[in-house]
């Protein structure tokens, strides 16, 4: 396989992947966050003791990003923030009621595609799978961290 089919899968797959995400948080009740919104929500989980710097660690996003996902998913209902009782300056990063059913939800999502790989290759395609993206998770989060450093 040449090195543009495979850049082109790459690209093919993580569109289509974005809009499985999609499609599943608008047939759901999730009130259509976007995906973006919707990892926001998965990255605090069932966390309770999520802080806004460790959201923006987790998503590797700007402190002026999580505090404008935080702002909306705030006034949208989904995430409350409360402050730490051992320390005043801290506070958590906690899904409501209505955020909670958005991550399980996300989560059902997320079953049902490993589903669907799992009906369409057999084992060996399926290891082969989990190691290439391994790879490719591994080098590009290197990159990442390398460029982050760079910023420094």
């Amino acid at each position: 396989m040449k090195n543009k089919e495979i850049t082109d899968k790459l690209g093919e797959l993580f569109h289509l992947v974005y809009q499985y995400e999609k499609m599943g948080l608008e047939t759901n009740q999730t009130d259509c966050l976007t995906p973006s919104e919707m990892h926001f929500v998965e990255s605090i989980g069932l966390s309770q003791k999520m802080t806004s710097k460790k959201i923006g660690e987790v998503l590797n996003i700007t402190k002026g990003a999580v505090s404008q996902q935080l702002s909306k998913l705030t006034k949208s209902g989904y995430v409350t923030k409360e402050m730490s009782k051992e320390d005043r300056r801290k506070s958590y990063i906690k899904l409501t009621e209505k955020g909670l059913a958005c991550y399980e939800e996300h989560q059902a999502i997320k079953l049902n595609f490993d589903e669907l790989l799992t009906q369409k290759l057999n084992e060996e395609e399926i290891v082969g799978f989990v190691k290439g993206l391994s790879e490719l998770n591994h080098y590009l989060g290197d990159q990442i961290e390398q460029e982050t450093r760079n910023e420094r």
